[in-house]
């Protein structure tokens, strides 16, 4: 089972995967006592949390929630060093955050209460972009690199159009049916966003060009 919080100023979709009284969380940004609240009022035990990147409103409540269950943190290499980074995690000019809780580094997969989870590198909206994707739940986690009928902005420190577009391309030639939960905004399916998402029917060789 699959539960959104939208967190934050920024509406940020946290997700989390339930697996009995178990759990684990793709990008808790902000807003910890909601999250707290319904793991303790469901009695959910929290085992993983998952980044799809480190940018301030996907990571804001990771510290919270590692104090009150000590479970690991997995984020890819630049990701780790963005939520160390304000400038980078886009913090510099407000309240300078950075994430105090150790974090594990990504590989290409992971496996948690079970489930396997492949990790889709997909740099573009910050270099250290990953996406989720976890066929026993045919979902596709994927932050801030593919929203329902648009994409993630590529103007941020580290990000990049050219690599959006390779990520793109990675995500349009996935052969797989999911439904896509995205870091902003409804979710949708990766059918769906094939078929009318314009970025996702681009000539990418000619852009590449």
């Amino acid at each position: 089972m699959i539960r959104q919080f939208i967190l934050g100023e920024i509406q940020e979709n946290g997700y989390l995967v339930v697996k009995g009284h178990d759990c684990y969380m793709i990008d808790p940004g902000a807003e910890s006592y909601k999250i707290l609240d319904e793991l303790h009022h469901d009695d959910l035990h929290l085992v993983a949390i998952l980044l799809t990147h480190g940018h301030f409103d996907h990571i804001g409540a990771i510290d919270d929630l590692v104090k009150e269950y000590h479970c690991p943190v997995y984020a890819s290499h630049n990701a780790i060093l963005m939520t160390q980074d304000p400038y980078k995690n886009l913090t510099a000019r407000t309240q300078s955050m950075t994430v105090h809780s150790p974090m594990t580094e990504l590989g290409d997969s992971l496996t948690i209460l079970g489930e396997d989870i492949q990790v889709i590198s997909t740099p573009g909206h910050t270099d250290g972009d990953v996406c989720f994707y976890v066929p026993k739940e045919e979902a596709l986690f994927t932050g801030d690199t593919l929203f329902k009928g648009a994409i993630g902005r590529t103007d941020f420190p580290t990000g990049s159009l050219e690599h959006m577009i390779l990520s793109l391309e990675k995500l349009k030639n996935l052969d797989v049916h999911a439904y896509v939960f995205p870091g902003h905004g409804p979710s949708s399916t990766l059918d769906e966003e094939k078929k009318s998402n314009e970025y996702l029917n681009i000539d990418f060789n000619k852009l590449m060009l």
